[in-house]
């Protein structure tokens, strides 16, 4: 059996190898910590580890190759990003069953439903977890944000009561307001040339951009207070259509995020029942916003519960046809910048999309022809 590549931690401080070893174990790795370097190359001699060193796309903005890097430099800025994924990874445990692909989910509920003791024993963290969303805010806010603006139509799930994450119409900063049903009557895909992927596109219009800027920019009144106070402190207006801000609405959609699962915990008697449900024929459809953006799909069942079509658009894949039209309009004005950094800048076009990690690291290769 092939072992997994073990990393070497040297780090004075246990709260800090702690959350490294907890990011780095996610990942399969096995990790060896020491207070000094050269007792922590005692060991690794000693364990016969073929070392492997774990290298991130470190925020961009600051322009560091590794978290490691960038640590040394803010340990308190990695210490804080590392505490929220922690509350995240350990929230989605208890209510999913693992911290990845979740297996709780059934239809129409959960085969476990955590008790309200356990849901309450993230009241604190996430208490700490809003102060720390509040800190990324004003982190990212700092950031020296290129000036470039695009009036692409955002897309995102609205609705008039809450913010749309799992219910709601489609609406679009272009006017477009529809039932979930009649996605496909608007939303096109065509095939073209030059890629693999199909370009999505609002029919009689152009792309679309999905994701937290969309979210932000379309459903802000529904943010809670305290995320729409940082919102306005932060600097950056809203609506906004420079596919750079989308970092900010990702830190704003975390303060709301903390906010909304005090609040669900305060309220909730969650309680185990017995889920049943009959098996029939049928068609649905739902639109649904992950993380980078609508998720659209729909399914036709016959009446033996066989699934005989299924429709599943990405968030991804709404989104390659805007990434492509964004490089179209930025890349004439980084023209004039070393290879290297021209590159970096383009990247990080694709990279506000949050495309999975092959998508997001060195996948661009930039020829500029000067005459």
């Amino acid at each position: 059996m092939k072992e997994h590549a073990k990393i070497l931690i040297v780090e004075d401080d246990p709260d800090m190898v702690e959350s490294m070893r907890l990011v780095l174990e996610s990942k399969s790795y096995q990790v060896v910590s020491s207070d000094s370097a050269d007792d922590g190359l005692t060991k690794v001699r000693s364990e016969k580890p073929d070392l492997h060193v774990y290298m991130l796309a470190a925020p961009d903005f600051l322009g560091y190759e590794s978290v490691i890097a960038m640590a040394s430099d803010y340990p308190e800025v990695a210490r804080r990003a590392l505490r929220m994924k922690k509350l995240g990874n350990d929230l989605t445990r208890v209510i999913g069953g693992r911290e990845i692909h979740p297996v709780n989910p059934v239809v129409k509920g959960f085969s476990r439903v955590p008790a309200k003791s356990e849901l309450r024993g993230f009241i604190d963290r996430l208490k700490e977890g809003k102060e720390d969303a509040l800190e990324t805010v004003r982190l990212v806010s700092s950031l020296p944000i290129p000036d470039f603006n695009r009036k692409a139509e955002h897309l995102a799930v609205s609705h008039e009561s809450e913010y749309g994450v799992n219910y709601g119409k489609l609406v679009s900063t272009g006017g477009l307001n529809i039932s979930v049903k009649d996605y496909r009557r608007y939303i096109k895909e065509r095939q073209v040339p030059h890629s693999n992927t199909l370009h999505s596109y609002i029919e009689g219009r152009d792309s679309f951009l999905v994701g937290p800027l969309a979210r932000v920019n379309i459903n802000f009144d529904q943010l809670t207070p305290d995320a729409q106070k940082a919102a306005r402190e932060s600097g950056i207006s809203f609506p906004n259509f420079n596919p750079f801000a989308s970092i900010v609405a990702r830190a704003i959609e975390l303060v709301h995020s903390m906010d909304e699962c005090l609040e669900i915990i305060e309220r909730l008697d969650p309680k185990d029942e017995d889920v049943r449900f009959e098996v029939k024929a049928g068609e649905g459809w739902a639109a649904t916003e992950a993380p980078r953006g609508v998720l659209y799909h729909s399914y036709k069942i016959n009446s033996e519960g066989i699934v005989e079509k299924a429709d599943i658009v990405a968030p991804t894949s709404h989104n390659l046809y805007s990434m492509e039209n964004d490089l179209w309009q930025f890349v004439p004005t980084v023209l004039d910048l070393p290879l290297e950094e021209a590159t970096l800048k383009c990247e990080m076009i694709v990279r506000n999309y949050d495309p999975c990690i092959s998508c997001s690291c060195h996948f661009l290769k930039l020829n500029i022809r000067r005459e």
